[in-house]
């Protein structure tokens, strides 16, 4: 049983949660300006591409993370990038959770994926971490596997490079290219899925772009040569 104190705390969380709908999205990487344009913070990039479009600008550091927040279409965006480095996501995660009462269903992770050729964006409402840390951390210290995820393909490493180092370098200059235009499509991606559901963005974006970003790259260049 509840004490009253405790019942009366509860019920202004209930209240607060059904006044105040909520969506957060959690985009991950490792802090510091040495990760800042490194395959792993694929996750950071695109929260600063949904900050800067949604004029989110103002971060304050909390719950093990910088945090902004804006009310948006009748609800509370919150966008997260954590503090706690890569493998140790899920405990900003958790605490979040355990601050604002958000249900798993309205959280979305943004992060890389070696698996996935670059210029591939896949959204999946849930499953395992598929051997990624930072998620595998998320999924441990929240106790489920039922929290909708966006991966961005950022490929395989292509040489002698071990999967640490790979991940941890920056992106070539031939892919930088590429990357910006995936970030823009993965935004809209984050939006369809805050406004219309996880349902419709699956449907509108599980695909890969590198084909049309490769089209785009040759009118680029083509133009460039008139």
């Amino acid at each position: 049983m509840f004490s009253n104190e405790n019942q009366v705390t509860l019920s202004v969380l209930i209240v607060l949660k059904w006044v105040y709908e909520m969506k957060v999205i959690v985009g991950l990487g490792n802090p510091g300006p040495q990760f800042e344009n490194t395959r792993h913070n694929v996750g950071f990039m695109v929260i600063d591409r949904l900050a800067s479009n949604l004029k989110m600008n103002s971060f304050e550091r909390k719950w093990n993370g910088m945090v902004a927040v804006k009310s948006l279409n009748g609800e509370n965006i919150f966008l997260v990038k954590p503090t706690t480095y890569m493998n140790l996501s899920g405990k900003c995660v958790k605490t979040i959770i355990n601050n604002i009462l958000v249900d798993f269903q309205d959280i979305l992770i943004v992060l890389d994926d070696v698996e996935l050729p670059l210029g591939t964006i896949r959204i999946r409402r849930c499953g395992s971490s598929g051997g990624h840390k930072g998620l595998q951390s998320i999924i441990e210290e929240c106790g489920t596997e039922n929290i909708p995820r966006l991966r961005i393909g950022i490929g395989k490493s292509i040489g002698d490079f071990e999967l640490a180092e790979y991940v941890l370098s920056p992106f070539e200059s031939n892919e930088r290219e590429v990357i910006e235009i995936v970030i823009d499509r993965v935004v809209d991606a984050v939006l369809c899925w805050y406004f219309e559901g996880i349902d419709s963005a699956m449907s509108k974006f599980n695909r890969s772009f590198l084909l049309n970003l490769e089209e785009n790259v040759k009118d680029k260049e083509e133009k460039n040569e008139r």
